[in-house]
């Protein structure tokens, strides 16, 4: 009797024990920003831009140190994400493809971009 009551608590102590349910978090590449070091000008340095602004949209421009457009280049581009890899489409909708190669460091076209933010 006493291992029939045993075994009715358990079973009872293992219908009201909650499932817990894990859901995976979606990495994401918007609000991100990554640079590359392209030329020095003067007093400042020059750096190719990548900013992530939604789901597919990626701002690609040629900035200074202090922000400012360097050589009027600044486009919006369509990309498409699935962690490690990700594809740019650019005005002609051919793809470049870029990756991650480490949380901090992608690779597109053979360039190595650092997270600025």
């Amino acid at each position: 009797m006493k291992k029939l009551l045993l075994l009715l608590l358990v079973f009872a102590a293992m219908a009201c024990k909650e499932k817990v349910k894990v859901v995976p978090v979606q990495r994401t590449l918007n609000g991100t920003e990554w640079k590359k070091y392209e030329v020095r000008r003067g007093d400042r340095d020059v750096f190719k831009i990548l900013t992530f602004k939604a789901p597919n949209i990626v701002n690609i421009s040629v900035r200074d140190d202090h922000g400012y457009v360097f050589a009027e280049f600044q486009k919006e581009y369509t990309y498409m994400y699935e962690h490690p890899n990700f594809t740019v489409f650019d005005s002609m909708n051919d793809p470049h493809f870029g990756r991650f190669m480490e949380d901090d460091v992608i690779e597109m076209d053979g360039e190595i971009f650092l997270k600025s933010k």
